[in-house]
Protein backbone atom coordinates (compact mmCIF):
# COMPACT_ATOMS: atom_id res chain seq x y z
CA UNK A 1 0.00 0.00 0.00
CA UNK A 2 1.34 3.45 -0.90
CA UNK A 3 1.93 5.85 1.96
CA UNK A 4 -0.01 9.07 2.40
CA UNK A 5 3.07 11.04 1.32
CA UNK A 6 3.34 9.08 -1.95
CA UNK A 7 -0.37 9.58 -2.68
CA UNK A 8 -0.09 13.32 -2.06
CA UNK A 9 2.98 13.56 -4.31
CA UNK A 10 1.19 11.76 -7.15
CA UNK A 11 -1.94 13.90 -6.76
CA UNK A 12 0.18 17.04 -6.66
CA UNK A 13 2.05 15.99 -9.80
CA UNK A 14 -1.21 15.26 -11.65
CA UNK A 15 -2.85 18.54 -10.64
CA UNK A 16 0.18 20.74 -11.32
CA UNK A 17 0.87 18.98 -14.64
CA UNK A 18 -2.72 19.40 -15.78
CA UNK A 19 -2.84 23.06 -14.72
CA UNK A 20 0.44 23.57 -16.58
CA UNK A 21 -0.88 22.49 -19.98
CA UNK A 22 -4.43 23.86 -19.61
CA UNK A 23 -3.32 27.28 -18.37
CA UNK A 24 -0.78 27.59 -21.19
CA UNK A 25 -3.44 26.83 -23.79
CA UNK A 26 -5.96 29.10 -22.03
CA UNK A 27 -3.65 32.08 -22.55
CA UNK A 28 -4.09 31.69 -26.31
CA UNK A 29 -7.86 32.18 -25.99
CA UNK A 30 -7.63 35.50 -24.13
CA UNK A 31 -8.12 38.90 -25.79
CA UNK A 32 -6.87 42.21 -24.42
CA UNK A 33 -5.91 45.77 -25.28
CA UNK A 34 -2.40 45.97 -26.68
CA UNK A 35 0.28 48.55 -27.37
CA UNK A 36 -1.49 49.82 -30.48
CA UNK A 37 -4.74 50.45 -28.63
CA UNK A 38 -6.49 47.59 -30.44
CA UNK A 39 -8.27 44.64 -28.85
CA UNK A 40 -6.57 41.47 -30.08
CA UNK A 41 -5.80 37.86 -29.15
CA UNK A 42 -2.84 36.88 -26.99
CA UNK A 43 -0.47 34.72 -29.05
CA UNK A 44 2.99 34.91 -27.50
CA UNK A 45 4.67 31.46 -27.51
CA UNK A 46 8.17 32.91 -27.05
CA UNK A 47 7.02 35.02 -24.11
CA UNK A 48 5.49 31.86 -22.62
CA UNK A 49 8.93 30.25 -22.83
CA UNK A 50 10.29 33.04 -20.64
CA UNK A 51 7.55 32.34 -18.09
CA UNK A 52 8.50 28.66 -18.16
CA UNK A 53 12.12 29.46 -17.35
CA UNK A 54 11.05 31.78 -14.52
CA UNK A 55 9.04 28.89 -13.11
CA UNK A 56 12.11 26.67 -13.25
CA UNK A 57 14.13 29.31 -11.38
CA UNK A 58 11.73 28.89 -8.45
CA UNK A 59 13.20 25.39 -8.04
CA UNK A 60 16.33 27.10 -6.71
CA UNK A 61 14.26 28.29 -3.74
CA UNK A 62 13.41 24.67 -2.95
CA UNK A 63 17.07 23.70 -3.41
CA UNK A 64 18.18 26.49 -1.05
CA UNK A 65 15.62 25.39 1.54
CA UNK A 66 16.75 21.75 1.45
CA UNK A 67 20.39 22.86 1.67
CA UNK A 68 19.62 25.09 4.66
CA UNK A 69 17.67 22.30 6.39
CA UNK A 70 20.49 19.79 5.82
CA UNK A 71 23.08 22.18 7.23
CA UNK A 72 20.85 22.97 10.22
CA UNK A 73 20.49 19.27 10.99
CA UNK A 74 24.25 18.81 10.64
CA UNK A 75 24.94 21.67 13.07
CA UNK A 76 22.46 20.29 15.58
CA UNK A 77 23.87 16.77 15.31
CA UNK A 78 27.45 17.95 15.70
CA UNK A 79 26.61 20.14 18.71
CA UNK A 80 25.04 17.15 20.45
CA UNK A 81 27.93 14.84 19.57
CA UNK A 82 30.64 17.30 20.57
CA UNK A 83 29.20 17.51 24.10
CA UNK A 84 30.50 13.99 24.64
CA UNK A 85 34.04 14.88 23.54
CA UNK A 86 36.71 16.24 25.84
CA UNK A 87 39.13 17.34 23.14
CA UNK A 88 38.11 20.92 22.29
CA UNK A 89 40.34 21.06 19.22
CA UNK A 90 38.77 17.88 17.89
CA UNK A 91 35.30 19.31 18.42
CA UNK A 92 36.06 22.53 16.56
CA UNK A 93 37.89 20.77 13.76
CA UNK A 94 35.06 18.29 13.25
CA UNK A 95 32.44 21.01 13.22
CA UNK A 96 34.38 23.27 10.89
CA UNK A 97 35.06 20.41 8.48
CA UNK A 98 31.37 19.76 7.98
CA UNK A 99 30.24 23.38 7.90
CA UNK A 100 32.89 24.40 5.39
CA UNK A 101 32.33 21.40 3.14
CA UNK A 102 31.25 22.51 -0.33
CA UNK A 103 29.79 20.53 -3.24
CA UNK A 104 32.02 19.31 -6.04
CA UNK A 105 33.16 22.19 -8.22
CA UNK A 106 31.71 22.40 -11.70
CA UNK A 107 31.50 24.99 -14.42
CA UNK A 108 28.16 26.76 -14.65
CA UNK A 109 28.55 26.73 -18.43
CA UNK A 110 27.48 23.08 -18.49
CA UNK A 111 23.90 24.34 -18.07
CA UNK A 112 24.08 26.63 -21.09
CA UNK A 113 23.67 24.09 -23.90
CA UNK A 114 20.77 22.19 -22.24
CA UNK A 115 19.07 25.54 -21.60
CA UNK A 116 19.43 26.47 -25.29
CA UNK A 117 17.86 23.19 -26.35
CA UNK A 118 15.09 23.60 -23.78
CA UNK A 119 14.48 27.12 -25.12
CA UNK A 120 14.07 25.93 -28.70
CA UNK A 121 12.06 22.83 -27.80
CA UNK A 122 9.63 24.67 -25.51
CA UNK A 123 9.17 27.51 -27.98
CA UNK A 124 8.44 25.16 -30.88
CA UNK A 125 5.94 23.32 -28.71
CA UNK A 126 4.37 26.62 -27.66
CA UNK A 127 3.96 27.70 -31.28
CA UNK A 128 2.44 24.32 -32.08
CA UNK A 129 0.02 24.66 -29.17
CA UNK A 130 -1.37 27.83 -30.76
CA UNK A 131 -2.67 25.75 -33.67
CA UNK A 132 -3.58 22.44 -32.03
CA UNK A 133 -5.60 21.38 -29.01
CA UNK A 134 -4.25 20.87 -25.49
CA UNK A 135 -4.99 17.12 -25.53
CA UNK A 136 -3.26 16.54 -28.89
CA UNK A 137 -0.33 18.65 -27.69
CA UNK A 138 -0.04 16.53 -24.55
CA UNK A 139 -0.33 13.24 -26.44
CA UNK A 140 2.19 14.16 -29.12
CA UNK A 141 4.72 14.87 -26.40
CA UNK A 142 4.89 11.10 -25.97
CA UNK A 143 6.97 11.03 -29.17
CA UNK A 144 9.98 11.95 -27.05
CA UNK A 145 10.65 8.27 -26.25
CA UNK A 146 11.26 7.59 -29.95
CA UNK A 147 13.83 10.36 -30.28
CA UNK A 148 15.42 9.61 -26.91
CA UNK A 149 15.76 5.92 -27.78
CA UNK A 150 17.35 6.53 -31.18
CA UNK A 151 19.67 9.29 -29.96
CA UNK A 152 20.80 7.30 -26.92
CA UNK A 153 21.60 4.39 -29.24
CA UNK A 154 23.64 6.60 -31.59
CA UNK A 155 25.46 8.89 -29.17
CA UNK A 156 25.41 7.07 -25.82
CA UNK A 157 25.92 3.61 -27.34
CA UNK A 158 23.05 2.31 -25.24
CA UNK A 159 21.88 -1.20 -26.06
CA UNK A 160 18.28 -1.39 -27.27
CA UNK A 161 16.59 -4.77 -27.58
CA UNK A 162 13.58 -5.89 -29.59
CA UNK A 163 11.14 -4.72 -26.91
CA UNK A 164 12.59 -1.19 -27.04
CA UNK A 165 12.37 -0.98 -30.84
CA UNK A 166 8.88 -2.49 -30.85
CA UNK A 167 7.75 0.01 -28.23
CA UNK A 168 9.02 2.91 -30.33
CA UNK A 169 7.30 1.51 -33.42
CA UNK A 170 3.97 1.07 -31.60
CA UNK A 171 4.28 4.60 -30.17
CA UNK A 172 4.83 5.97 -33.68
CA UNK A 173 1.62 4.25 -34.81
CA UNK A 174 -0.29 5.87 -31.98
CA UNK A 175 1.13 9.28 -32.88
CA UNK A 176 -0.07 8.86 -36.47
CA UNK A 177 -3.61 8.13 -35.27
CA UNK A 178 -3.61 11.08 -32.85
CA UNK A 179 -2.33 13.39 -35.60
CA UNK A 180 -4.93 12.07 -38.04
CA UNK A 181 -7.73 12.67 -35.53
CA UNK A 182 -6.55 16.24 -34.93
CA UNK A 183 -6.91 17.02 -38.64
CA UNK A 184 -10.54 15.87 -38.86
CA UNK A 185 -13.79 17.71 -38.14
CA UNK A 186 -12.16 21.14 -38.18
CA UNK A 187 -14.20 24.16 -39.20
CA UNK A 188 -12.66 25.33 -42.51
CA UNK A 189 -13.72 28.92 -41.75
CA UNK A 190 -11.45 29.02 -38.71
CA UNK A 191 -8.21 30.88 -39.53
CA UNK A 192 -6.04 28.38 -37.67
CA UNK A 193 -7.68 25.27 -39.12
CA UNK A 194 -5.21 25.14 -42.01
CA UNK A 195 -2.27 25.18 -39.58
CA UNK A 196 -3.23 22.19 -37.41
CA UNK A 197 -0.81 19.89 -39.24
CA UNK A 198 1.92 22.50 -38.88
CA UNK A 199 1.16 22.76 -35.17
CA UNK A 200 1.40 18.99 -34.73
CA UNK A 201 4.73 18.89 -36.56
CA UNK A 202 6.10 21.73 -34.43
CA UNK A 203 5.13 19.93 -31.23
CA UNK A 204 6.96 16.80 -32.42
CA UNK A 205 9.97 18.89 -33.50
CA UNK A 206 10.01 20.41 -30.02
CA UNK A 207 10.18 16.92 -28.54
CA UNK A 208 13.17 16.16 -30.76
CA UNK A 209 14.96 19.17 -29.26
CA UNK A 210 14.03 18.05 -25.74
CA UNK A 211 15.34 14.54 -26.49
CA UNK A 212 18.65 16.04 -27.60
CA UNK A 213 18.59 18.04 -24.37
CA UNK A 214 18.26 14.85 -22.31
CA UNK A 215 21.20 13.27 -24.13
CA UNK A 216 23.34 16.38 -23.62
CA UNK A 217 22.42 16.46 -19.93
CA UNK A 218 23.46 12.83 -19.57
CA UNK A 219 26.81 13.53 -21.23
CA UNK A 220 27.70 16.79 -19.48
CA UNK A 221 25.61 16.98 -16.29
CA UNK A 222 25.05 13.41 -15.12
CA UNK A 223 27.84 12.20 -12.85
CA UNK A 224 28.63 15.69 -11.59
CA UNK A 225 26.71 14.99 -8.36
CA UNK A 226 24.54 18.05 -8.89
CA UNK A 227 21.15 17.89 -7.12
CA UNK A 228 18.26 17.73 -9.64
CA UNK A 229 16.50 20.87 -8.26
CA UNK A 230 19.72 22.82 -8.86
CA UNK A 231 19.98 21.47 -12.42
CA UNK A 232 16.42 22.58 -13.21
CA UNK A 233 16.90 25.95 -11.51
CA UNK A 234 20.22 26.74 -13.18
CA UNK A 235 18.86 25.83 -16.61
CA UNK A 236 16.02 28.23 -15.80
CA UNK A 237 18.51 30.97 -14.96
CA UNK A 238 20.47 30.52 -18.20
CA UNK A 239 17.29 30.15 -20.24
CA UNK A 240 15.68 33.28 -18.79
CA UNK A 241 18.89 35.26 -19.32
CA UNK A 242 19.04 34.22 -22.99
CA UNK A 243 15.36 35.07 -23.47
CA UNK A 244 15.70 38.53 -21.91
CA UNK A 245 19.07 39.49 -23.40
CA UNK A 246 18.96 37.84 -26.83
CA UNK A 247 15.78 36.13 -28.01
CA UNK A 248 12.97 38.53 -27.10
CA UNK A 249 14.86 41.66 -28.28
CA UNK A 250 15.84 39.85 -31.51
CA UNK A 251 12.29 38.79 -32.44
CA UNK A 252 11.06 42.25 -31.44
CA UNK A 253 13.15 43.80 -34.25
CA UNK A 254 12.23 41.09 -36.78
CA UNK A 255 9.37 42.46 -38.93
CA UNK A 256 6.07 40.68 -38.46
CA UNK A 257 2.35 40.95 -37.85
CA UNK A 258 2.54 41.48 -34.08
CA UNK A 259 2.48 45.29 -34.00
CA UNK A 260 5.27 45.39 -36.56
CA UNK A 261 7.32 42.65 -34.87
CA UNK A 262 7.53 38.90 -35.17
CA UNK A 263 6.57 38.88 -31.46
CA UNK A 264 6.23 42.06 -29.43
CA UNK A 265 7.09 41.40 -25.79
CA UNK A 266 6.16 44.97 -24.77
CA UNK A 267 2.70 44.31 -26.15
CA UNK A 268 2.59 41.10 -24.06
CA UNK A 269 3.16 43.02 -20.82
CA UNK A 270 0.46 45.57 -21.69
CA UNK A 271 -2.04 42.86 -22.58
CA UNK A 272 -1.38 41.07 -19.30
CA UNK A 273 -1.86 44.33 -17.38
CA UNK A 274 -5.19 44.98 -19.11
CA UNK A 275 -6.67 41.50 -18.59
CA UNK A 276 -6.89 40.02 -15.09
CA UNK A 277 -7.80 36.57 -16.44
CA UNK A 278 -4.72 36.54 -18.64
CA UNK A 279 -2.61 37.52 -15.64
CA UNK A 280 -4.19 34.68 -13.65
CA UNK A 281 -3.38 32.13 -16.37
CA UNK A 282 0.21 33.42 -16.56
CA UNK A 283 0.66 33.03 -12.80
CA UNK A 284 -0.94 29.58 -12.83
CA UNK A 285 1.43 28.55 -15.60
CA UNK A 286 4.48 29.94 -13.78
CA UNK A 287 3.79 28.28 -10.42
CA UNK A 288 2.57 25.03 -11.98
CA UNK A 289 5.97 24.72 -13.67
CA UNK A 290 7.71 25.00 -10.29
CA UNK A 291 5.36 22.63 -8.48
CA UNK A 292 5.36 20.08 -11.30
CA UNK A 293 9.16 19.91 -11.21
CA UNK A 294 9.10 19.60 -7.42
CA UNK A 295 6.51 16.83 -7.41
CA UNK A 296 8.13 15.11 -10.39
CA UNK A 297 11.55 14.98 -8.72
CA UNK A 298 10.01 13.69 -5.50
CA UNK A 299 7.98 11.02 -7.29
CA UNK A 300 11.03 9.87 -9.23
CA UNK A 301 12.88 9.29 -5.95
CA UNK A 302 10.13 7.26 -4.29
CA UNK A 303 8.30 5.46 -7.10
CA UNK A 304 9.23 3.33 -10.11
CA UNK A 305 9.11 3.75 -13.87
CA UNK A 306 5.80 1.88 -13.87
CA UNK A 307 4.21 4.50 -11.65
CA UNK A 308 5.71 7.37 -13.64
CA UNK A 309 4.34 5.92 -16.91
CA UNK A 310 0.81 5.62 -15.56
CA UNK A 311 0.99 9.07 -13.97
CA UNK A 312 1.90 10.61 -17.33
CA UNK A 313 -1.02 8.75 -18.94
CA UNK A 314 -3.42 9.98 -16.27
CA UNK A 315 -2.13 13.51 -16.72
CA UNK A 316 -2.93 13.36 -20.43
CA UNK A 317 -6.45 12.09 -19.70
CA UNK A 318 -6.96 14.86 -17.13
CA UNK A 319 -5.82 17.50 -19.62
CA UNK A 320 -8.21 16.10 -22.21
CA UNK A 321 -11.07 15.85 -19.72
CA UNK A 322 -10.55 19.42 -18.49
CA UNK A 323 -10.41 20.78 -22.06
CA UNK A 324 -13.64 19.01 -23.07
CA UNK A 325 -15.43 19.97 -19.85
CA UNK A 326 -14.42 23.63 -20.08
CA UNK A 327 -15.62 23.78 -23.67
CA UNK A 328 -19.15 22.77 -22.71
CA UNK A 329 -19.21 24.63 -19.38
CA UNK A 330 -18.13 27.97 -20.87
CA UNK A 331 -20.13 27.37 -24.08
CA UNK A 332 -17.42 29.11 -26.11
CA UNK A 333 -14.38 28.32 -28.24
CA UNK A 334 -12.43 27.65 -25.06
CA UNK A 335 -11.30 24.03 -24.73
CA UNK A 336 -12.18 21.39 -27.30
CA UNK A 337 -15.39 19.52 -28.19
CA UNK A 338 -15.94 15.76 -28.26
CA UNK A 339 -16.48 15.06 -31.96
CA UNK A 340 -16.84 11.99 -34.14
CA UNK A 341 -13.06 11.59 -34.49
CA UNK A 342 -12.30 11.81 -30.78
CA UNK A 343 -12.64 8.03 -30.65
CA UNK A 344 -9.74 7.75 -33.11
CA UNK A 345 -7.71 10.04 -30.88
CA UNK A 346 -8.58 7.87 -27.87
CA UNK A 347 -7.46 4.72 -29.70
CA UNK A 348 -4.24 6.43 -30.77
CA UNK A 349 -3.59 7.49 -27.19
CA UNK A 350 -4.15 3.93 -25.93
CA UNK A 351 -1.67 2.63 -28.52
CA UNK A 352 0.87 5.24 -27.42
CA UNK A 353 0.49 4.14 -23.79
CA UNK A 354 1.03 0.53 -24.90
CA UNK A 355 4.18 1.58 -26.78
CA UNK A 356 5.46 3.44 -23.71
CA UNK A 357 4.89 0.37 -21.53
CA UNK A 358 6.77 -1.75 -24.04
CA UNK A 359 9.64 0.73 -24.32
CA UNK A 360 10.01 0.81 -20.52
CA UNK A 361 9.91 -3.02 -20.62
CA UNK A 362 6.88 -3.15 -18.36
CA UNK A 363 5.36 -5.27 -21.14
CA UNK A 364 7.87 -7.63 -22.74
CA UNK A 365 7.74 -9.46 -26.06
CA UNK A 366 8.34 -13.21 -25.70
CA UNK A 367 11.00 -14.16 -28.26
CA UNK A 368 11.81 -17.81 -29.05
CA UNK A 369 15.32 -19.02 -28.43
CA UNK A 370 17.66 -17.87 -31.21
CA UNK A 371 14.93 -15.97 -33.07
CA UNK A 372 16.70 -12.61 -32.77
CA UNK A 373 19.97 -14.03 -34.08
CA UNK A 374 18.27 -15.82 -36.99
CA UNK A 375 16.40 -12.65 -37.93
CA UNK A 376 19.64 -10.65 -38.03
CA UNK A 377 21.37 -13.26 -40.14
CA UNK A 378 18.47 -13.67 -42.55
CA UNK A 379 17.41 -10.06 -43.08
CA UNK A 380 20.45 -8.00 -42.15
CA UNK A 381 23.25 -10.31 -43.20
CA UNK A 382 24.93 -9.90 -39.82
CA UNK A 383 24.95 -11.32 -36.33
CA UNK A 384 24.12 -9.30 -33.23
CA UNK A 385 26.96 -8.42 -30.93
CA UNK A 386 27.70 -10.75 -28.06
CA UNK A 387 26.50 -8.13 -25.57
CA UNK A 388 23.21 -7.63 -27.42
CA UNK A 389 22.56 -11.34 -27.68
CA UNK A 390 23.45 -11.93 -24.00
CA UNK A 391 21.15 -9.13 -22.88
CA UNK A 392 18.31 -10.54 -24.98
CA UNK A 393 18.85 -14.06 -23.63
CA UNK A 394 18.79 -12.76 -20.05
CA UNK A 395 15.49 -10.98 -20.66
CA UNK A 396 13.94 -14.11 -22.15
Amino acid sequence: MPSLREVLLVVGMLISGTVNTVSKKAQNYEWSWGIDGNFHQFSKPWFQTLIMFLGEILCLAYFAFTLWRARARTRASLRINTLLLTDTDAKVEGLDTVLEEVPQKHSLLIFWLPACLDLVGTSLGGIGLVYTTASVFQMLRGSIIIFTGVLSKIFLKRQLNVTHWSGMLVTAGGIVLVGYASLRDKDPTTPTSHYVALGDCLVIAGQLCNAIQFVVEEVFVKGKQIPPPKVVGMEGVFGAAMMIVVVLPAIYFIPGSDNGSYENFIDAFLMIGNNVYLLLFILLYLFSIAFYNFFGLSVTKQLTTVHRTFIDALRTLLVWGCSVSLHYITKSDFGEPWDSHSYIQLIGFAIMVLGTLMYNQIIRIPIPDGAFERCCVRHCGMKPSEAEYSELKNQE
